[in-house]
């Protein structure tokens, strides 16, 4: 993905490594021949089926798979540099197995430009893989004037939004009158009205949250997961 402001740019590629060998190092390879040099920012994120470090997994098994010294030094050639994380380490699981196998990297550019960039691990959800959340600015560093008006999609979804249409949109005024009514309207509407759908959201995700780390303190049992 390219992502386009005046004369910026900022690239995003998300990858699906395959488990056999063989295969995820050719798409390494095909990589290599896409590289940007350093004069946008990168980000390549996914999962790429491939650890850094003895940490970055744990296994009950008696013989556990070697790290993969190709992947690093790939990384080491493209100048790429893993962002980190923040939340619960790893992103999978599966039979007594977890692995830090989903991450975000990025070139000197991004690592520059978004210094602090971070990646957030959220909750298990009907999944082995957790998502993987890029952000690119802090929430904290973020404020309202800094966000552009967009308009959201499942608005239009609400029973009340047509209401709310017809009331801000006055016919007789021009249409710079009107988008202006209408964006102050719809923002107060979103906060006041459509906003407990995100607070919903979030006690959700809390739940989420808390039934996670249940889960890591108790060992997983199938009544949690049943909740998730």
């Amino acid at each position: 993905m390219e992502a386009v402001k005046g004369n910026d740019k900022i690239f995003i590629t998300s990858v699906y490594a395959s488990p056999n060998p063989n295969l995820w190092r050719n798409l390494w390879e095909s990589l290599e021949q896409c590289q940007l040099d350093d004069q946008w920012p990168w980000f390549i994120r996914g999962d790429f089926n491939a650890t850094l470090f003895y940490h970055e997994r744990r296994s009950k098994a008696l013989h556990t798979t070697p790290l993969d010294k190709y992947f690093l030094s790939w990384m080491e050639c493209m100048n790429l540099h893993d962002i980190g994380c923040t939340g619960p380490f790893f992103t999978w699981k599966r039979e007594g197995c977890e692995s830090r196998i989903d991450q975000v990297l990025g070139n000197n550019k991004a690592m520059e430009i978004f210094n602090e960039a971070l990646v957030r691990h959220l909750p298990w959800f009907k999944s082995d893989h957790r998502p993987i959340l890029l952000h690119m600015i802090p929430e904290s560093k973020k404020t309202l004037r800094d966000r552009p008006f967009r308009f959201v999609a499942s608005w239009a979804l609400h029973e009340d939004f047509s209401r709310l249409t017809k009331e801000a949109w006055d016919p007789n005024a021009s249409w710079q009158e009107n988008v202006q009514v209408f964006t102050d309207e719809v923002k107060n509407w979103s906060l006041n009205v459509y906003g407990h759908l995100w607070k919903k959201r979030n006690r959700i995700m809390g739940r989420l949250e808390g039934i996670d780390k249940s889960m890591k303190k108790f060992a997983s049992s199938s009544d949690l997961e049943s909740l998730q």
